[in-house]
């Protein structure tokens, strides 16, 4: 219990994931600068009457801040997510497994203590005391886990709020300049990446979340493979309590509004489609 709360605290620290966003701004700067020799900007063109009011150095001085400002804060918020919902999916997945295990884990303990070698026991042997103990850890264990999905669901749904109007706005500009480029040329191409990559980091926050609530949810169903034939009547009875406790799966949303679930995302793709075509037929007409 201690690892995980030490692993969860230095998942919001951010450590690790910090450096990320500098990282990518260098190798951003390094590839526009061994590519171009240093010519033009790094980060695409600027207006005109920009460069004649602060020169070239101050659009170069400009850009290179406001990306790497955009760069750390939009990375740091998707990376420290990841980070928290992959230790959450492991720890969940580690519960899942120690419920199944759980007789033969009281077994292992009483024969240590005792002195007694595990062949030789039986599941009516283990005294209800080691049963109840490894159950009562399992409680303890699930319940950490669904607080800190709580509070990862508190800190981050308003942030993530936050990124899909940011994302949709995006997307709305995106097709609209989409429109009036050929088909198969190179900028309706790179405008597809551009989409592409910005969908990618909602789709995976989409997928974790997914990932986890289904974990989460077989939890109970973990308690059904529990080898509890032989065991004490007060430990079977506590199994039939703690299937129905677990029952309630965790859950992650958009602030609030809607779940944050691979059906959502796959919403969002059909209706960037959808608006794509109504501005297709809008131009034919």
């Amino acid at each position: 219990m201690h690892v995980l709360k030490e692993k969860t605290t230095d998942v919001f620290k951010g450590d690790g994931a910090c450096p990320l966003a500098p990282v990518l701004w260098v190798l951003a700067l390094g590839g526009w600068f061994f590519s171009t020799n240093g010519n033009g900007l790094p980060f695409g063109s600027m207006p005109e009457w920009t460069l004649d009011f602060i020169g070239y150095a101050g659009c170069f001085l400009c850009q290179v801040l406001v990306y790497l400002a955009t760069c750390h804060e939009y990375l740091l918020i998707n990376v420290l997510k990841v980070c928290a919902m992959t230790h959450l999916r492991m720890h969940f997945k580690h519960l899942s497994m120690n419920l199944k295990e759980i007789v033969e884990n009281a077994k292992e303990v009483y024969c240590q203590e005792r002195g007694l070698p595990q062949s030789a026991m039986v599941s009516s042997d283990i005294p209800w005391k080691y049963l109840h103990s490894q159950m009562k850890g399992a409680l303890t264990y699930h319940e950490s886990l669904m607080k800190i999905a709580e509070v990862i669901e508190t800190i981050f749904n308003r942030c993530i709020l936050f990124n899909f109007i940011i994302l949709s706005v995006f997307t709305c500009l995106i097709l609209y300049l989409l429109v009036d480029c050929p088909i198969f040329s190179i900028a309706s191409l790179r405008l597809i990446f551009y989409l592409l990559m910005g969908f990618l980091p909602f789709f995976i926050d989409c997928y974790l979340s997914n990932v986890v609530m289904i974990e989460s949810a077989e939890i109970a169903y973990s308690c059904y493979q529990i080898d509890f034939i032989g065991t004490d009547l007060r430990f079977q009875k506590m199994i039939i309590m703690v299937i129905g406790r677990w029952q309630k799966s965790v859950k992650f949303t958009i602030g609030k509004f809607a779940p944050l679930e691979i059906a959502t995302s796959l919403t969002v793709a059909k209706a960037s489609i959808s608006y794509f075509m109504l501005l297709q037929n809008l131009k034919k007409v």
